[in-house]
This record gives C-alpha cells, sequence and structure tokens, in this order.
C-alpha cells in the first residue's frame, strides 16, 4: 500500500499511461495532484473521479477543493450522484441548485466525511443551515410543518431558492422545540453531528441512532443526548430495561453516559456486553474503563489477604474482562505473589479504572525502584497517564529505536509537557544519539 504522498510522486506518469482509470487501485489514486489535473481534459477528470467513487478513494480537503472546479468547468453534471460523495462539500449552493432535488442532494452530503470541513466552520454550518431548511421548510414535516407545494418545488431549481430557504431557517432556529424526524435524520447523516442540544431535545430519540455515528460532542450536546437518554422516552426504553443490544446500537453514545444513567443499567446486561460486544466496539480502552468501575464490586474495604477465589492465575491474567473482578484493594493484595512477567505486561491493556491503574504502577515501581526496564516503557500503555517527571527521570534509554518507540506512545494532551522535553532529559538524550 502507497502513502497519499508516495503515490502523488508517480500519479502524472500513471494516469498518462493508462487509458482505463478503473484498472488503478485505490492506492495510487488516492495519489490525485492538482497539478496533474490541470494537464488532463475536463472529461478525463470526470471519468477519474467517478472512478474514484466506486473504489471508495479517499481524498484531502485541498485535493477535493481542486477536484471540484475541475468536475464544474463545464457546468454541473447531470450525474452528480456518480461523484464522491466527499466533493459535495465544496460545492456552493448555486452550483447544486440545478441538480434538482435538494433532499437527495443532502442525502449525499449526509454520508460524507463532515470532518474534511474545521468544525463550527462558517462551510460546515452553512451546510447545515441549508439542509435543515431544505428538509423543514420544503419537504416538510410528516406530522405538519411547511407544506410543499408546486411552485416550491419548481423553485427547487434556483439558487434563490436555496438562499431563501436559508433566511428561512435562521428564522426558524430562533424558534425552540425545532424537530427532526426519523427520515430526516436519516438523510441528514453525518450533518446529525452538528445539531444542537435544543434539536436534540426537542426531536427526542429520533436522532440517537445517527449520533451515534459521531466521532465527538460539544457539552451543550452531551448534556441533551444524557437528557433525552433518562426520559427513556426513546424506541430504546429506560436505561433499566435495556440489553447488551441496546448498548451495541448505542455504542458511539457511550462515551457520553454518566453515573446517573449507567446505575439504571443492570449489572449482568453490562458483563454480557463487554464479554460479548466490546472487542469489536470502536470505543478505546479508557471508555471501556468507565464501564468497568460500574462494575467494580462493592465488597467493603478490609485489611486482608487475597480471596482464595480471587488468587491471580496465567487464566485471570489472560483474561481482558480481569478489571470487573478486583476492587482496588483486592487487586493490590493479590498482586503482592505475582512476579511481572510476560502475561503480566499484557493486562496494561486492559480497561481498568483510574484506581486500578494507579495499583499497576505500585506493583511496577516496587518492582523497578531504580526505574523500569527498556523493553517495558513502549508496553506502559494507559499507564502513561500516571507516569510523572520523577519517573522519567529513572528512565535508562540506550537507543535511537526505544526513543522512537516512546515518541509513538499515543499521549493524552496534558502529558506533552511532561513527555516532550521532560525536564532536559530527553532532549540531552536526543543530543547524545544525533552527536
Amino acid at each position: 500500500m502507497w502513502t497519499r504522498e508516495q503515490a502523488a510522486m508517480f500519479f502524472r506518469d500513471v494516469i498518462k499511461t493508462e487509458p482505463d482509470f478503473s484498472r488503478l487501485s485505490q492506492s495510487v489514486l488516492q495519489g490525485y495532484t492538482c497539478a496533474v489535473a490541470n494537464e488532463m481534459e475536463p472529461e478525463r477528470v470526470q471519468e477519474l473521479a467517478k472512478v474514484m467513487k466506486r473504489k471508495n478513494v479517499k481524498l484531502g480537503a485541498d485535493q477535493l477543493s481542486c477536484l471540484v472546479k475541475m468536475v464544474m468547468l463545464r457546468g454541473i453534471p447531470k450525474d452528480l450522484d456518480s461523484y464522491p460523495n466527499d466533493l459535495l462539500l465544496f460545492l456552493r449552493p448555486s452550483d447544486y441548485a440545478a441538480t434538482g432535488s435538494c433532499k437527495q442532494y443532502f442525502a449525499n452530503v449526509g454520508k460524507a466525511s463532515l470532518d474534511l470541513l474545521q468544525r463550527e466552520s462558517s462551510e460546515r454550518r452553512q451546510l447545515l443551515l441549508e439542509a435543515l431548511a431544505c428538509l423543514v421548510c420544503v419537504q416538510g414535516h410528516k406530522a405538519g410543518g411547511c407544506q410543499q407545494s408546486e411552485g416550491a418545488k419548481m423553485l427547487l431549481y434556483s439558487g434563490i431558492q436555496f438562499y431563501l430557504i436559508s433566511l428561512c431557517l435562521v428564522l426558524l432556529q430562533k424558534i425552540p422545540g425545532t424537530q427532526v424526524n426519523k427520515e430526516n435524520a436519516k438523510i441528514l447523516g453525518h450533518l446529525v453531528c452538528d445539531l444542537g442540544g435544543e434539536y436534540i431535545r426537542s426531536s427526542a430519540g429520533a436522532l440517537l441512532k445517527e449520533l451515534s455515528q459521531c466521532e465527538s460532542f460539544l457539552p451543550d450536546q452531551e448534556e441533551a443526548i444524557r437528557s433525552v437518554i433518562s426520559s427513556g422516552n426513546t424506541t430504546f426504553g429506560p436505561p433499566q430495561a435495556w440489553s447488551a443490544s441496546t448498548l451495541n446500537e448505542l455504542t458511539g453514545l457511550i462515551p457520553v453516559l454518566d453515573h446517573s444513567i449507567w446505575q439504571k443499567v443492570p449489572k449482568n446486561v453490562l458483563t454480557f456486553w463487554l464479554k460479548n460486544f466490546a472487542r469489536d466496539s470502536r470505543l478505546s480502552r479508557a471508555q471501556l474503563a468507565t464501564i468497568v468501575e460500574e462494575l467494580l464490586p462493592s465488597r467493603q474495604k478490609r485489611d486482608v489477604g487475597c480471596p482464595g477465589e480471587l488468587r491471580i492465575t496465567e487464566t485471570v491474567l489472560n483474561n481482558d474482562l480481569m478489571p470487573i473482578y478486583y476492587t482496588p484493594e483486592e487487586l493490590r493484595a493479590c498482586l503482592k505473589n505475582v512476579s511481572v512477567t510476560n502475561d503480566f505486561l499484557q493486562i496494561l491493556d486492559y480497561p481498568f479504572s483510574n484506581e486500578q491503574l494507579a495499583v499497576l504502577k505500585e506493583k511496577l515501581d516496587e518492582t523497578y525502584p531504580d526505574g523500569y526496564p527498556d523493553s517495558l516503557l513502549p508496553k506502559l500503555g494507559r499507564l502513561t497517564s500516571l507516569i510523572t517527571t520523577k519517573d522519567i527521570s529513572k528512565w535508562k534509554i540506550t537507543s535511537a529505536d526505544m526513543l522512537a518507540a516512546l515518541l509513538e506512545l499515543d499521549l493524552q494532551n496534558e502529558q506533552v509537557g511532561i513527555w516532550v522535553c521532560f525536564p532536559a532529559q530527553i532532549c540531552f538524550l536526543v543530543w547524545e544519539l544525533l552527536v
């Protein structure tokens, strides 16, 4: 597989010698450059763009903004649906007005990679405004709303209509309780991710399925999602009636849920979901740890040794659900007679709560009081969130490969200041390796 940059280096030569673009791989096509496109006939660029859609080629924003100009050079193609959905993000209202149904247009936009446009950018906000205006003002709600007249249908072909609809929506947004029904939510697709908290509340559970596909949320969106879910007035029902399949459908919303919701979900449902579905979810270990915390035993603290039934064996170490069986105190007691082996190191990637992670770090600190060995450092996993400058000062990194492995660790933003030049040790090491 070529990277985008590598493919760009030979893209011109390939395009010049290959008459049938459909024979080119996805890996090669991602190397598209504006310079090469400017040397091609517009019809050939259109042909190339259609092949890109069929092969699901992912392009960057700069490539797409250039490609759309070439595709539209001789007017709006009548078969706009044949082009990559991502391309539609870079059209102007006057461009797509002539394509016919705004509903169909925004259905395609809703399938595009919305993150190609910066969140809260004017372009992205305008897309949402126009989409809602199309669906709310022109298409109309089944449960009452603006009714679509024959005149409105005809005006869809006019750029002026899209402008007027946008103004209409600006007014609608000032009215609390604006709703989006399930049908329109499906059409909006990824655009749902930009709807404000007021829309989410007013639309009840109609948006939850699409919202679960979003990568992140703003605070007011999170609050609205929790409010809707807590009400129980959705197709998923109240949290106390959820099943493992419900959690599976709501996977993308799990990071938003808080203790007030989790405490209502049956514990056996959470456990079953973790055992059977969590491994295939897109949730991070830190996010899964949130669920683990809800399942931690509620046994009272006691100053005794490790209970016999909780003794840590090789089988336990190989079970990635190990965290749900131990309170932090029990984990501390049961780790006392466990040596730091490869089996132990693999559990560092399990979804432990922060309190449990602190216990694991204690175990490593006791085992390696003079600093962790080189071989352990790249395997720290989520323990990196607990590493201090004092810990780092004890490390003995002796090779460039080890340094590279450390710099590839997935650090949280708040840790960057500690790691990047913690104070002078890594800088000195880099200097030593370079000279």
